[in-house]
C-alpha cells in the first residue's frame, strides 16, 4: 500500500530477513521433487527459527513500550459446494506479559471462489475488550479479496481487506497482507507473511498505522483437523508486541 509523509521508523525491516528470503525461495520453487523429503525438516526449521530470531533481535527496535502476549483460537469451516464456504471461530488474546486478558472475539465469515486464483470474503466480528475494570463491546465487519498463485511448492498470495470497527469511535482500515506458504509435505506447511494497516479514517491520509510480521507452521493431523503454531511481531508508533499463538481448525 501507499502511504503519505516520511517513512515511519517502525516500518523498516531487517536486511537479514530479505537476504534469507532471497536464498530460500528459489530453492523451494525449483527444487526437484525427489529432493523434497530430504530437505523438508531443514527448510521448516530454518523458516521458523529465522523468523523468530530476526524479529526478536531486529536492529530497528527503538524506544517504546514492548509487550509479550499469547493468542489462542479455534475455528470450524464448511465447504457448502465447489465455490461457497462458511466459517466461524472464537479467539482469546492476552497482554501485559501474559498476565491479563486483552480481548475475546467471535467471528462469522463467508467466502466465494470467483476464479481459481481469486477469492472474495465477507465477515462479522464481535469484540469484547478488557480496559482496566471495563469490558467494552465493539462490532466489526470486513470485506476482502485474495489473489493467489503457485510457483513450484510455494504459494504466494496477496490479500486486500477493508474493515470498519464500531466502538466508542469509528475506525476504518485497509489491511494488505503478502504471504508465502511452502508445501513441505502433504501435512506440513510453513509460511511467512507481512501485513500493513493503512488508516482510512478522516484525517488519516492513508497513513501506515500498524505492521505485523508472522511466521508459523500449519500441520494437518487428519483430513478434517489441523493446527497452526506461530510467532508474530507487531509494530506501531510507540508500541511493539511479541506474540506466540496456537490455532486449531476443523474443516468439513
Amino acid at each position: 500500500p501507499i502511504f503519505f509523509g516520511p517513512r515511519p521508523d517502525f516500518f523498516r525491516i531487517p536486511s537479514r530477513f530479505f537476504q534469507f528470503l532471497f536464498k530460500i525461495l528459489p530453492v523451494l520453487c525449483l527444487e526437484p521433487k525427489r529432493e523434497r523429503v530430504k530437505k523438508t525438516e531443514k527448510t521448516t526449521r530454518g523458516v521458523v527459527l529465522w523468523t523468530i530470531l530476526l524479529f526478536l533481535f531486529a536492529d530497528d527496535v527503538r524506544a517504546g513500550k514492548t509487550d509479550r502476549a499469547g493468542w489462542m483460537a479455534g475455528s470450524v469451516s464448511w465447504s457448502l459446494d465447489e465455490r461457497w464456504k462458511l466459517a466461524t471461530g472464537l479467539e482469546y488474546r492476552s497482554k501485559d506479559d501474559f498476565s491479563t486478558t486483552d480481548r475475546w472475539s467471535w467471528n462469522l465469515a463467508a467466502g466465494y471462489e470467483l476464479t481459481r486464483w481469486l477469492e472474495a470474503e465477507a465477515g462479522y466480528e464481535l469484540l469484547v475488550k478488557h480496559t482496566d475494570t471495563r469490558w467494552p463491546v465493539e462490532h466489526r465487519y470486513w470485506f476482502s479479496l485474495t489473489e493467489s498463485v503457485e510457483v513450484g511448492r510455494v504459494e504466494f498470495s496477496l490479500r486486500e481487506r477493508f474493515q470498519h470497527t464500531l466502538g466508542s469511535e469509528h475506525e476504518y482500515r485497509l489491511r494488505t497482507r503478502l504471504q508465502a506458504k511452502v508445501e513441505a509435505t502433504d501435512r506440513l506447511s510453513p509460511y511467512l507473511w507481512v501485513e500493513m494497516y493503512n488508516d482510512l479514517g478522516r484525517g488519516g491520509h492513508f497513513s501506515l498505522a500498524r505492521v505485523r510480521y508472522r511466521g508459523g507452521c500449519e500441520y494437518r493431523w487428519t483430513d478434517t483437523f489441523s493446527t497452526d503454531g506461530f510467532y508474530l511481531y507487531q509494530s506501531q508508533p510507540g508500541a511493539r508486541r511479541h506474540v506466540v499463538g496456537l490455532e486449531a481448525n476443523f474443516s468439513f
